[in-house]
């Protein structure tokens, strides 16, 4: 129970950061495209919002960078936090505070200041990390040095590099290099006892041998350990990932997001009632037009359109529900991409509660597909009741 309370800590404590940083970033700085490049020499005193699909920073940054993209490159200074969710993502450069990042291949040269926070399917730090590492993916290795603690979820990690604090570990290979040692003790979860060499962990070791899968089938119970572990490495990749999307869309979209977000207090009856339709005749619809031959694009397009409307339907609601609890305590409008940010956090929280959290869940999907529906009509409709410009 004391490793998982820390472990809880851990996240919500760099979800906390991410919330305070975005809630101060009054203005920011956006670029989109195919290609991004922000050349060496270039510095960007505020915070940075980028999606595009290749982007390489060889520019500084004092602020925040935000950045969702298919391959990603940093190679400059951040002042303060990196958050990146990408096919390829790479960071050369310095970064002030913390990384959060998300993708199919990750990789940290550069010194990092305070903590990483990484999901992958490849993981490689090279960095100088100045607190501590939480990383699960499908290999990872560690080059360089954790001042703290390493906490990974993973089937195998090739540990080269040395760990200052405590390792907690859920897998099944650790492979130690030259210079791999744990200055705290080792703590890990896996199907089998791993040989340790004598003289690699100056503290304590302690195996907790895991249920196999068959066994796991035979018995309900399974390990609490590894379950909490495997929830924990998921549910850190799908709020990265949705508040790397929500900051893009209430960052760059600030009045579609207002919009959307003020249907559910201005019709929340509507909203709920033309999510519903969407919800249950979407897919009937969808399946009609593709049994067609001529349906068959628009169902494939309207499939898409389905799908993203029930990703961002939580985004809107995050956002109704930031802004519901920011306005009165800061008197004024708070920035879209703060109260988005607040209300996604809290609704990934909610939503994890047992058997409650799938009923809020449903709700929260109803009322964002609504609201996402007729903030987006109320959009179209203010779009063509613009007077025409005159020459």
């Amino acid at each position: 129970m004391r490793h998982k309370s820390r472990i809880l800590v851990m996240v919500v404590a760099m979800v906390c950061a991410f919330i305070a940083l975005t809630g101060v970033a009054g203005a920011a700085t956006w670029r989109s495209g195919d290609t991004i490049n922000i050349p060496k020499g270039t510095v960007i005193d505020d915070d940075l919002y980028v999606g595009a699909g290749n982007v390489t920073i060889d520019g500084d940054v004092t602020g925040n960078v935000f950045i969702g993209g298919g391959n990603v490159i940093v190679n400059g200074n951040i002042g303060k936090s990196l958050f990146a969710s990408a096919g390829t993502v790479i960071v050369n450069g310095k970064v002030g505070d913390d990384i959060m990042a998300a993708g199919g291949q990750v990789t940290f040269n550069g010194p990092v200041a305070k903590d990483i926070v990484a999901a992958g399917g490849t993981i490689g730090i090279g960095s100088t990390v100045g607190r501590d590492v939480l990383v699960g993916g499908g290999t990872i290795s560690l080059d360089g040095i954790v001042s703290r603690n390493l906490l990974a979820g993973t089937d195998k990690i090739n540990l080269n590099g040395p760990v200052a604090g405590d390792f907690k570990f859920s897998g099944n290979n650790i492979a130690f290099g030259n210079k791999g040692m744990i200055g705290g003790n080792l703590d890990y979860y896996s199907d089998k006892e791993i040989p340790i060499a004598s003289g690699t962990v100056k503290g304590k070791v302690a195996f907790h041998e895991t249920v196999r899968q068959a066994q796991r089938q035979a018995n309900t119970g399974g390990s609490a350990v590894s379950a909490f572990l495997f929830g924990i490495f998921w549910f850190v990749v799908f709020l990265i990932g949705r508040l790397i999307v929500g900051a893009f869309f209430a960052g760059m979209t600030p009045k579609a997001a207002i919009f959307t977000a003020d249907a559910i207090k201005s019709r929340p009856w509507a909203s709920l009632g033309i999510g519903a339709l969407v919800l249950f005749l979407g897919p009937t619809v969808i399946l009609v037009a593709a049994l067609t031959l001529i349906g068959l694009p628009a169902a494939g397009i309207a499939l898409d359109l389905f799908i993203g409307a029930i990703y961002m339907s939580m985004i809107v609601t995050g956002t109704y529900l930031g802004r519901l609890v920011l306005m009165p305590m800061m008197g004024r409008e708070p920035h879209p991409v703060a109260a988005m940010a607040l209300g996604v956090t809290t609704l990934a929280i909610v939503t994890s509660i047992p058997f409650l959290g799938w009923l809020i869940s449903f709700v929260s999907v109803l009322f964002g597909t609504g609201a996402l529906t007729l903030g987006l009509a109320a959009l179209v409709k203010a779009g063509k009741n613009r007077p025409a410009p005159t020459a």
